[in-house]
């Protein structure tokens, strides 16, 4: 099963949500540390609770680094085709500015937003210029083969 495959599996298992997204289990590596990955947390029933830039959960105790189940938020959504025309309705708020997430409107709110583990993520976003030379390295050693 791919992303797309993932996102509809969650928009009809989960009901309740007018928003899906994607998540993978990362290591508090340099992917953590990085501001162009976005990092979620989740609640026990798999409802977002906080997108950010930052690294969360932050470990703030030495004794938690080694434990810490971060996830990546991959950026491919679906919707519900009613919620797309209330969210055109919301106002942005300051917390989507401050961090430059539209998910954080949604959350602001009062929406749920699903997020489910996906083993079929891209490797990278294409956020920086690094990203573009990453992702080109990786085409053409694969046009070598």
């Amino acid at each position: 099963m791919g992303c797309r495959a993932d996102e509809r599996s969650i928009i009809r298992r989960k009901r309740k949500f007018t928003y899906g997204g994607l998540r993978k289990l990362i290591r508090p590596t340099r992917a953590f540390l990085n501001p162009n990955i976005v990092k979620v947390v989740m609640d026990a029933n798999g409802n977002a609770l906080y997108f950010s830039r930052s690294p969360i959960p932050y470990p703030r105790d030495d004794a938690h680094k080694a434990n810490i189940q971060a996830h990546r938020h991959i950026g491919i959504y679906a919707y519900r085709v009613g919620f797309l025309k209330q969210y055109a309705q919301l106002a942005a708020t300051d917390l989507e500015k401050t961090e430059s997430l539209e998910q954080l409107r949604v959350l602001y709110h009062g929406y749920k937003i699903g997020v489910t583990i996906t083993q079929n993520a891209p490797v990278s976003g294409v956020d920086t210029q690094e990203d573009l030379d990453f992702v080109r390295s990786t085409f053409k050693d694969k046009e070598k083969l």
